[in-house]
Protein backbone atom coordinates (compact mmCIF):
# COMPACT_ATOMS: atom_id res chain seq x y z
CA UNK A 1 0.00 0.00 0.00
CA UNK A 2 2.93 2.60 0.48
CA UNK A 3 4.28 1.95 -2.27
CA UNK A 4 1.12 2.35 -4.25
CA UNK A 5 0.26 6.14 -2.74
CA UNK A 6 3.80 7.11 -2.20
CA UNK A 7 5.72 8.31 1.07
CA UNK A 8 4.59 11.82 1.23
CA UNK A 9 1.28 10.65 0.37
CA UNK A 10 0.95 8.21 3.83
CA UNK A 11 2.54 11.27 5.77
CA UNK A 12 -0.38 13.72 4.97
CA UNK A 13 -2.71 11.06 5.47
CA UNK A 14 -0.88 10.50 9.02
CA UNK A 15 -0.94 14.00 9.76
CA UNK A 16 -4.85 14.33 9.18
CA UNK A 17 -5.36 11.01 11.09
CA UNK A 18 -3.88 12.26 14.17
CA UNK A 19 -5.77 15.82 13.47
CA UNK A 20 -9.18 13.86 13.62
CA UNK A 21 -7.72 12.40 16.53
CA UNK A 22 -6.82 15.59 18.50
CA UNK A 23 -10.05 16.97 17.79
CA UNK A 24 -11.65 14.00 19.27
CA UNK A 25 -9.78 14.13 22.28
CA UNK A 26 -10.27 17.13 22.92
CA UNK A 27 -13.71 17.43 22.36
CA UNK A 28 -14.03 14.54 24.76
CA UNK A 29 -12.39 16.22 27.39
CA UNK A 30 -15.14 18.65 27.15
CA UNK A 31 -18.06 16.93 27.08
CA UNK A 32 -19.74 15.47 29.78
CA UNK A 33 -20.62 12.13 31.03
CA UNK A 34 -24.22 11.57 30.78
CA UNK A 35 -26.04 9.40 33.40
CA UNK A 36 -29.92 8.72 33.54
CA UNK A 37 -31.53 8.54 37.09
CA UNK A 38 -34.70 7.98 37.44
CA UNK A 39 -36.83 8.79 40.20
CA UNK A 40 -40.46 9.05 41.44
CA UNK A 41 -42.73 11.88 43.60
CA UNK A 42 -45.65 13.89 42.43
CA UNK A 43 -45.08 17.27 40.29
CA UNK A 44 -44.99 20.46 42.83
CA UNK A 45 -43.64 17.71 45.81
CA UNK A 46 -40.94 14.91 45.97
CA UNK A 47 -40.77 15.03 42.13
CA UNK A 48 -40.30 18.40 42.17
CA UNK A 49 -37.29 18.04 44.81
CA UNK A 50 -35.83 15.46 42.81
CA UNK A 51 -35.08 18.16 39.94
CA UNK A 52 -33.70 20.19 42.43
CA UNK A 53 -31.16 17.96 43.50
CA UNK A 54 -30.55 16.96 39.98
CA UNK A 55 -29.58 20.79 38.87
CA UNK A 56 -27.87 21.38 42.19
CA UNK A 57 -25.21 18.58 41.26
CA UNK A 58 -25.09 19.23 37.61
CA UNK A 59 -24.43 22.63 37.65
CA UNK A 60 -21.09 21.63 40.90
CA UNK A 61 -20.17 18.55 38.45
CA UNK A 62 -18.94 19.93 35.73
CA UNK A 63 -17.74 16.56 34.23
CA UNK A 64 -21.21 14.51 34.81
CA UNK A 65 -24.46 15.33 33.35
CA UNK A 66 -27.36 13.71 35.40
CA UNK A 67 -30.72 13.46 32.93
CA UNK A 68 -33.51 13.00 35.07
CA UNK A 69 -36.41 10.47 34.13
CA UNK A 70 -39.19 11.17 36.14
CA UNK A 71 -41.91 8.84 36.44
CA UNK A 72 -44.67 9.76 39.16
CA UNK A 73 -46.39 6.56 38.54
CA UNK A 74 -46.42 2.98 37.94
CA UNK A 75 -42.19 3.69 38.90
CA UNK A 76 -41.77 -0.34 39.57
CA UNK A 77 -43.68 -1.63 36.63
CA UNK A 78 -41.40 0.73 34.13
CA UNK A 79 -38.11 0.02 35.81
CA UNK A 80 -39.00 -3.63 35.43
CA UNK A 81 -39.60 -3.32 32.09
CA UNK A 82 -36.23 -1.12 30.98
CA UNK A 83 -34.02 -3.63 32.94
CA UNK A 84 -35.95 -6.12 31.57
CA UNK A 85 -34.99 -4.83 27.61
CA UNK A 86 -31.79 -3.96 28.31
CA UNK A 87 -31.49 -0.07 28.76
CA UNK A 88 -31.82 0.39 32.24
CA UNK A 89 -31.56 3.60 34.12
CA UNK A 90 -27.91 4.32 35.60
CA UNK A 91 -29.04 4.99 38.72
CA UNK A 92 -32.58 4.50 40.16
CA UNK A 93 -34.65 5.08 43.18
CA UNK A 94 -35.57 1.95 44.98
CA UNK A 95 -38.00 0.77 47.58
CA UNK A 96 -37.34 -1.78 50.11
CA UNK A 97 -39.65 -4.33 49.17
CA UNK A 98 -38.53 -5.06 46.19
CA UNK A 99 -34.83 -4.95 47.40
CA UNK A 100 -34.61 -8.50 47.76
CA UNK A 101 -36.08 -9.14 44.59
CA UNK A 102 -33.52 -6.97 42.40
CA UNK A 103 -30.41 -8.05 44.57
CA UNK A 104 -31.74 -11.90 43.42
CA UNK A 105 -31.42 -10.60 39.84
CA UNK A 106 -28.51 -9.80 40.01
CA UNK A 107 -29.02 -6.35 38.45
CA UNK A 108 -28.07 -3.84 41.11
CA UNK A 109 -24.32 -2.80 41.36
CA UNK A 110 -22.11 -4.13 44.46
CA UNK A 111 -21.84 -0.19 46.46
CA UNK A 112 -19.96 -1.45 48.99
CA UNK A 113 -15.92 -0.44 48.61
CA UNK A 114 -17.17 2.89 47.56
CA UNK A 115 -19.02 3.26 50.45
CA UNK A 116 -17.27 2.02 53.33
CA UNK A 117 -14.21 3.93 51.31
CA UNK A 118 -15.77 6.93 50.98
CA UNK A 119 -18.35 7.26 54.38
CA UNK A 120 -18.75 6.55 57.92
CA UNK A 121 -21.45 4.13 57.81
CA UNK A 122 -21.98 5.03 61.53
CA UNK A 123 -23.37 8.53 60.58
CA UNK A 124 -26.41 6.36 59.05
CA UNK A 125 -29.60 4.67 60.03
CA UNK A 126 -28.82 1.81 61.40
CA UNK A 127 -32.32 -0.11 61.02
CA UNK A 128 -32.11 1.11 57.51
CA UNK A 129 -28.31 -0.29 56.63
CA UNK A 130 -28.68 -3.87 58.16
CA UNK A 131 -31.79 -4.25 56.25
CA UNK A 132 -29.57 -3.24 53.24
CA UNK A 133 -26.54 -5.43 54.38
CA UNK A 134 -27.11 -8.34 52.06
CA UNK A 135 -24.65 -11.38 53.30
CA UNK A 136 -22.16 -8.25 54.31
CA UNK A 137 -22.64 -6.18 50.61
CA UNK A 138 -24.94 -3.10 49.89
CA UNK A 139 -26.40 -3.20 46.40
CA UNK A 140 -28.22 0.10 47.36
CA UNK A 141 -28.41 2.64 50.05
CA UNK A 142 -30.56 4.53 52.04
CA UNK A 143 -31.94 8.30 51.36
CA UNK A 144 -34.98 8.58 53.16
CA UNK A 145 -36.22 6.83 56.52
CA UNK A 146 -40.23 5.81 56.11
CA UNK A 147 -41.34 6.36 59.41
CA UNK A 148 -44.74 5.45 60.25
CA UNK A 149 -46.22 7.10 63.36
CA UNK A 150 -49.23 8.13 64.98
CA UNK A 151 -50.99 11.53 64.61
CA UNK A 152 -52.97 13.57 66.44
CA UNK A 153 -55.80 15.59 66.57
CA UNK A 154 -55.29 17.96 69.77
CA UNK A 155 -58.45 19.89 69.24
CA UNK A 156 -60.26 16.91 69.44
CA UNK A 157 -58.82 15.79 72.60
CA UNK A 158 -58.63 18.89 74.38
CA UNK A 159 -62.54 19.21 73.35
CA UNK A 160 -63.43 16.21 75.28
CA UNK A 161 -61.16 17.26 78.37
CA UNK A 162 -57.70 15.31 77.23
CA UNK A 163 -54.18 16.77 76.90
CA UNK A 164 -51.86 15.21 74.25
CA UNK A 165 -50.20 12.08 75.26
CA UNK A 166 -46.09 11.88 75.65
CA UNK A 167 -44.39 10.32 72.49
CA UNK A 168 -43.87 7.35 74.15
CA UNK A 169 -47.40 6.21 75.44
CA UNK A 170 -49.37 2.95 76.64
CA UNK A 171 -52.64 1.10 74.79
CA UNK A 172 -54.40 1.89 78.44
CA UNK A 173 -53.78 5.57 77.54
CA UNK A 174 -54.93 5.51 73.91
CA UNK A 175 -57.63 3.57 74.27
CA UNK A 176 -59.06 5.93 76.79
CA UNK A 177 -58.29 8.70 74.71
CA UNK A 178 -59.94 6.92 71.84
CA UNK A 179 -63.25 6.28 73.61
CA UNK A 180 -63.47 9.92 74.81
CA UNK A 181 -63.01 10.91 71.40
CA UNK A 182 -65.64 8.57 69.60
CA UNK A 183 -68.69 10.41 69.41
CA UNK A 184 -72.68 10.05 68.41
CA UNK A 185 -73.91 13.84 68.35
CA UNK A 186 -77.41 13.24 66.78
CA UNK A 187 -78.16 10.33 68.61
CA UNK A 188 -78.81 7.59 65.89
CA UNK A 189 -76.99 5.06 67.20
CA UNK A 190 -73.99 5.69 64.73
CA UNK A 191 -70.49 7.65 65.64
CA UNK A 192 -69.94 10.92 63.82
CA UNK A 193 -66.62 11.26 65.22
CA UNK A 194 -64.47 8.17 66.21
CA UNK A 195 -61.17 7.83 68.04
CA UNK A 196 -59.08 6.20 65.30
CA UNK A 197 -59.70 4.00 61.68
CA UNK A 198 -57.98 0.09 60.75
CA UNK A 199 -57.37 -0.08 57.08
CA UNK A 200 -56.90 -3.15 54.54
CA UNK A 201 -53.11 -3.44 54.29
CA UNK A 202 -51.70 -5.89 57.48
CA UNK A 203 -48.67 -3.94 57.74
CA UNK A 204 -50.52 -0.28 57.84
CA UNK A 205 -52.76 -0.89 61.12
CA UNK A 206 -52.12 -4.76 62.38
CA UNK A 207 -48.56 -5.08 62.24
CA UNK A 208 -48.24 -1.87 64.55
CA UNK A 209 -50.07 -3.55 66.93
CA UNK A 210 -48.13 -6.53 66.90
CA UNK A 211 -45.05 -4.45 67.36
CA UNK A 212 -46.15 -2.94 70.45
CA UNK A 213 -47.21 -5.84 71.88
CA UNK A 214 -43.77 -7.11 72.00
CA UNK A 215 -44.29 -9.33 69.39
CA UNK A 216 -42.80 -9.97 65.17
CA UNK A 217 -44.03 -11.29 62.09
CA UNK A 218 -40.56 -13.46 61.69
CA UNK A 219 -38.01 -14.46 63.46
CA UNK A 220 -35.69 -12.03 61.74
CA UNK A 221 -36.59 -9.22 59.39
CA UNK A 222 -32.98 -9.55 57.81
CA UNK A 223 -32.71 -12.94 57.67
CA UNK A 224 -36.36 -14.77 58.58
CA UNK A 225 -35.93 -18.39 58.80
CA UNK A 226 -39.76 -18.79 60.54
CA UNK A 227 -43.44 -17.13 61.29
CA UNK A 228 -43.82 -15.85 64.87
CA UNK A 229 -47.01 -14.66 64.28
CA UNK A 230 -48.96 -17.03 65.98
CA UNK A 231 -46.79 -16.86 69.32
CA UNK A 232 -48.61 -15.14 72.57
CA UNK A 233 -47.96 -11.55 72.03
CA UNK A 234 -48.12 -11.51 68.33
CA UNK A 235 -51.69 -12.77 68.95
CA UNK A 236 -52.08 -10.34 71.86
CA UNK A 237 -51.46 -7.64 69.19
CA UNK A 238 -54.00 -8.82 66.72
CA UNK A 239 -56.44 -9.09 69.71
CA UNK A 240 -56.36 -5.75 70.50
CA UNK A 241 -56.77 -3.96 66.99
CA UNK A 242 -60.11 -6.58 66.29
CA UNK A 243 -61.29 -5.55 69.97
CA UNK A 244 -60.64 -1.58 68.73
CA UNK A 245 -63.88 -2.14 66.91
CA UNK A 246 -65.89 -4.62 67.88
CA UNK A 247 -65.72 -4.70 71.60
CA UNK A 248 -64.78 -0.68 72.18
CA UNK A 249 -66.15 0.36 69.33
CA UNK A 250 -63.71 3.29 68.96
CA UNK A 251 -63.03 2.72 65.49
CA UNK A 252 -65.25 1.81 62.35
CA UNK A 253 -65.78 -1.66 60.84
CA UNK A 254 -63.76 -1.96 57.16
CA UNK A 255 -66.72 -1.33 54.30
CA UNK A 256 -68.53 1.58 56.53
CA UNK A 257 -67.97 4.87 55.79
CA UNK A 258 -64.70 6.12 56.92
CA UNK A 259 -63.68 9.43 58.69
CA UNK A 260 -60.93 11.36 57.79
CA UNK A 261 -58.20 12.97 59.57
CA UNK A 262 -57.72 16.10 57.56
CA UNK A 263 -61.77 16.74 57.57
CA UNK A 264 -61.53 16.49 61.35
CA UNK A 265 -63.74 13.72 62.82
CA UNK A 266 -60.76 11.31 63.82
CA UNK A 267 -58.94 11.60 66.42
CA UNK A 268 -56.01 9.68 66.02
CA UNK A 269 -54.47 7.83 62.65
CA UNK A 270 -51.73 6.05 61.13
CA UNK A 271 -49.54 7.84 58.96
CA UNK A 272 -45.88 8.98 58.36
CA UNK A 273 -43.72 11.81 58.56
CA UNK A 274 -44.13 11.82 54.76
CA UNK A 275 -47.16 13.42 55.07
CA UNK A 276 -45.82 16.57 57.34
CA UNK A 277 -45.55 18.90 54.43
CA UNK A 278 -49.01 17.94 53.79
CA UNK A 279 -50.94 18.16 56.63
CA UNK A 280 -49.19 21.46 56.96
CA UNK A 281 -51.25 22.85 53.66
CA UNK A 282 -54.26 20.81 54.18
CA UNK A 283 -54.86 20.98 58.17
CA UNK A 284 -55.62 25.40 58.63
CA UNK A 285 -58.78 24.63 61.59
CA UNK A 286 -57.11 22.62 64.44
CA UNK A 287 -54.04 21.76 66.04
CA UNK A 288 -52.26 18.24 65.37
CA UNK A 289 -48.91 16.35 66.95
CA UNK A 290 -47.57 13.05 66.56
CA UNK A 291 -46.25 10.42 68.79
CA UNK A 292 -44.96 6.89 68.81
CA UNK A 293 -47.36 3.84 67.65
CA UNK A 294 -48.62 2.67 71.42
CA UNK A 295 -47.31 0.25 73.28
CA UNK A 296 -48.44 -2.88 75.66
CA UNK A 297 -48.00 -1.40 79.47
CA UNK A 298 -45.26 -4.63 79.79
CA UNK A 299 -43.33 -3.56 77.16
CA UNK A 300 -40.47 -0.96 77.13
CA UNK A 301 -39.77 -0.02 73.30
CA UNK A 302 -43.06 0.60 71.12
CA UNK A 303 -42.04 -0.34 67.66
CA UNK A 304 -43.50 1.16 64.26
CA UNK A 305 -42.49 0.90 60.48
CA UNK A 306 -39.28 2.22 58.90
CA UNK A 307 -39.53 1.81 55.10
CA UNK A 308 -35.99 3.30 53.57
CA UNK A 309 -36.38 4.59 50.40
CA UNK A 310 -32.74 3.60 48.58
CA UNK A 311 -30.69 4.61 45.73
CA UNK A 312 -29.06 2.01 43.36
CA UNK A 313 -26.70 1.96 40.21
CA UNK A 314 -27.82 -1.11 37.20
CA UNK A 315 -24.52 -3.25 37.42
CA UNK A 316 -24.84 -2.65 33.50
CA UNK A 317 -24.43 1.43 33.99
CA UNK A 318 -21.20 2.10 31.68
CA UNK A 319 -20.37 4.79 33.89
CA UNK A 320 -20.28 3.65 37.27
CA UNK A 321 -17.66 5.74 38.67
CA UNK A 322 -19.57 8.53 37.34
CA UNK A 323 -22.77 7.22 38.70
CA UNK A 324 -21.37 6.66 42.46
CA UNK A 325 -20.58 10.36 42.23
CA UNK A 326 -24.26 11.34 42.06
CA UNK A 327 -24.98 8.98 45.15
CA UNK A 328 -22.46 10.19 46.89
CA UNK A 329 -23.52 13.65 46.26
CA UNK A 330 -27.53 12.26 46.93
CA UNK A 331 -26.69 10.49 50.64
CA UNK A 332 -23.97 12.81 51.28
CA UNK A 333 -24.59 15.86 53.06
CA UNK A 334 -25.88 18.94 50.95
CA UNK A 335 -28.13 16.09 49.26
CA UNK A 336 -29.60 14.78 52.42
CA UNK A 337 -29.99 18.68 53.98
CA UNK A 338 -31.77 19.58 50.15
CA UNK A 339 -34.21 15.76 50.92
CA UNK A 340 -35.02 17.03 54.78
CA UNK A 341 -35.77 20.51 53.88
CA UNK A 342 -38.30 19.68 51.01
CA UNK A 343 -40.33 18.42 54.20
CA UNK A 344 -41.01 15.16 53.02
CA UNK A 345 -38.40 12.80 53.81
CA UNK A 346 -36.58 11.73 56.68
CA UNK A 347 -32.79 11.87 55.70
CA UNK A 348 -30.82 8.33 56.37
CA UNK A 349 -28.16 10.32 57.33
CA UNK A 350 -28.38 10.95 61.11
CA UNK A 351 -26.90 14.55 61.21
CA UNK A 352 -29.37 15.89 58.54
CA UNK A 353 -32.64 14.68 60.45
CA UNK A 354 -31.66 18.66 62.02
CA UNK A 355 -33.28 20.05 58.86
CA UNK A 356 -36.41 18.19 58.61
CA UNK A 357 -37.60 19.69 61.14
CA UNK A 358 -39.07 23.27 61.62
CA UNK A 359 -40.04 24.77 64.67
CA UNK A 360 -42.40 27.42 62.85
CA UNK A 361 -44.86 24.52 61.87
CA UNK A 362 -46.44 21.29 63.67
CA UNK A 363 -46.12 19.02 64.59
CA UNK A 364 -44.20 20.15 68.30
CA UNK A 365 -43.06 16.46 69.04
CA UNK A 366 -41.46 15.76 65.80
CA UNK A 367 -37.75 16.97 67.29
CA UNK A 368 -38.85 14.21 70.12
CA UNK A 369 -39.67 11.77 67.98
CA UNK A 370 -36.95 11.51 65.42
CA UNK A 371 -34.17 11.58 67.99
CA UNK A 372 -36.09 7.88 68.87
CA UNK A 373 -36.17 6.39 65.43
CA UNK A 374 -33.27 4.24 66.10
CA UNK A 375 -35.01 2.12 68.68
CA UNK A 376 -38.43 2.31 67.12
CA UNK A 377 -38.01 1.32 63.54
CA UNK A 378 -38.72 -1.58 62.75
CA UNK A 379 -38.74 -3.54 59.31
CA UNK A 380 -40.68 -5.86 57.31
CA UNK A 381 -39.08 -8.98 55.75
CA UNK A 382 -36.39 -9.10 53.42
CA UNK A 383 -38.04 -11.11 50.65
CA UNK A 384 -37.30 -11.50 47.56
CA UNK A 385 -41.62 -12.37 46.96
CA UNK A 386 -42.50 -9.52 49.26
CA UNK A 387 -44.83 -8.05 47.14
CA UNK A 388 -46.42 -11.33 46.38
CA UNK A 389 -46.23 -12.14 49.74
CA UNK A 390 -48.33 -9.01 50.89
CA UNK A 391 -51.21 -9.46 48.19
CA UNK A 392 -51.96 -12.43 50.03
CA UNK A 393 -51.77 -10.95 53.50
CA UNK A 394 -54.51 -8.12 52.56
CA UNK A 395 -57.71 -10.07 52.09
CA UNK A 396 -56.88 -12.53 55.16
CA UNK A 397 -56.49 -9.17 57.55
CA UNK A 398 -59.14 -7.60 56.14
CA UNK A 399 -61.17 -10.35 57.05
CA UNK A 400 -60.36 -10.25 60.76
CA UNK A 401 -61.26 -6.67 60.89
CA UNK A 402 -64.95 -7.08 59.50
CA UNK A 403 -65.10 -9.78 62.23
CA UNK A 404 -64.95 -12.78 59.29
CA UNK A 405 -62.01 -14.74 61.03
CA UNK A 406 -60.82 -14.83 64.59
CA UNK A 407 -57.51 -13.43 65.58
CA UNK A 408 -56.27 -16.91 65.99
CA UNK A 409 -56.96 -17.74 62.77
CA UNK A 410 -55.71 -14.77 60.82
CA UNK A 411 -52.00 -15.24 62.67
CA UNK A 412 -52.71 -19.12 61.66
CA UNK A 413 -53.22 -17.95 57.70
CA UNK A 414 -50.72 -15.16 57.98
CA UNK A 415 -47.87 -17.90 59.00
CA UNK A 416 -48.99 -19.84 56.57
CA UNK A 417 -48.63 -17.49 53.38
CA UNK A 418 -45.35 -16.04 55.07
CA UNK A 419 -43.67 -19.50 55.68
CA UNK A 420 -44.65 -21.28 52.27
CA UNK A 421 -42.54 -17.92 50.79
CA UNK A 422 -39.53 -18.43 52.85
CA UNK A 423 -39.18 -21.51 51.89
CA UNK A 424 -39.72 -20.36 48.02
CA UNK A 425 -37.28 -17.25 48.62
CA UNK A 426 -34.48 -17.56 50.94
Amino acid sequence: MIGILGGDVMRRLWLIVMFLIGCLSVHAVGAKTPIQFMFWGPVGGEGDLWLEIVNEFNRTHPDVEVEPLHTPSGFENKLITMIAGGAPPDVFCLEEEPYATFVRGGVLLDLTERFRRDFDERRYNQVALRFLNYDGRYYALPWDLGVGILFHNVSLLESVGLTMPPVDFTWDVFLENAKKMTRDFDGDGRSDQWGFRVVSSFRSTSIYFIWGSGGDLVDDPVKPTRSTVTEPRALRGLQFVQDLVFQHGVAPALGTPQPSFVRGDLGMERNGAWNFANYRSQISDFEWDVTFFPRHPEIPQSGGYLGPDNIAISVDSPYPDQAWEFIKFVIGSKGQQMLASGGRSVPALSEAIRYFIRPDAPPRNDRVLLAGIEGYGRVVPRLADFRQMEQEWTPQNTAMLRGELSPEALAHRIKEITERYLGLGQ
